[in-house]
């Protein structure tokens, strides 16, 4: 099975009078866990919805396949969430059981951005796009609201990548995607000194972009804090031979 066929992309639409959507838009991704049609998201994304509109989880692999969002709950304190859609109880690969990352370690993330609006009747115009890299830096204290801890990596997250699964070449989840920090690079620097009361300055910086993430420990305490508890462990930290970098 391909994975694209485990990830769903979460939209918000209004609805005629009919259940037709007549406008929608591009909110995040969403992935199964454990089964029974259970998906985990970002509460941001979840809360992004307006009052007029109602949220659908879109297939991925077809993009005409929609299922409404039910049973939705929200982490009480961090940006997590999990849902209930009509759709087939696909397990998707399973949550990293260690107790640590490393720096260093390679990950990848798959979703999909909005590549432009189609005409009416067609499907939704979302391209796949793949990210390799790895993990730049680990966070252990409280981001206030977002988690209580936080995996920087070494490529951004774009416009409809939270919630996207962080990926293991093992074919596990180290994490979640949930936004992005920013640092920069001095490239140029001029000073001119008119006289010694007055000196002109510039410069030219190049901005970084890092994804900020949940780590596969912090997913683990999202689910037992919300009473969930039939996501099955997936491997450990010796069957992905995972090490520290320092």
């Amino acid at each position: 099975m391909k994975l694209a066929d485990h990830l769903k992309i979460i939209i918000a639409a209004e609805l005629d009078d009919s259940k037709q959507i007549v406008r929608w838009r591009h909110l995040g991704t969403a992935f199964h866990i454990g089964g029974g049609g259970m998906i985990a998201t970002c509460s941001h994304i979840i809360k992004s919805k307006n009052d007029n509109e109602e949220l659908f989880a879109l297939t991925a692999t077809d993009q005409r396949t929609l299922a409404p969002l039910e049973e939705i709950i929200c982490h009480p304190k961090y940006d997590f969430a999990v849902a209930k859609i009509d759709s087939p109880g696909l397990h998707f690969p399973l949550i990293y059981s260690g107790e640590e990352l490393y720096l260093g370690d390679d990950l990848w993330a798959f979703s999909y951005f909005n590549a432009g609006s189609a005409p009416p009747g067609y499907a939704p115009n979302f391209q796949g796009r793949l990210f390799k890299g790895y993990i730049a830096s680990l966070f252990h204290q409280e981001r206030q609201g977002v988690s209580p801890s936080t995996c920087e990596i070494s490529f951004p997250s774009i416009a409809g990548f939270s919630g996207a699964p962080l990926l293991h070449p093992r074919d596990c989840i180290l994490g979640m995607l949930y936004g992005n920090s920013e640092s920069t690079i001095e490239l140029y620097r001029y000073e001119e000194v008119i006289h010694q009361s007055n000196k002109r300055a510039e410069s030219i910086h190049r901005l970084v972009e890092f994804g900020l993430a949940h780590s596969a420990m912090d997913i683990r305490r999202f689910l037992k804090d919300m009473g969930i508890h039939n996501v099955p462990d997936g491997p450990s930290e010796a069957a992905l031979n995972t090490h520290p970098f320092m």
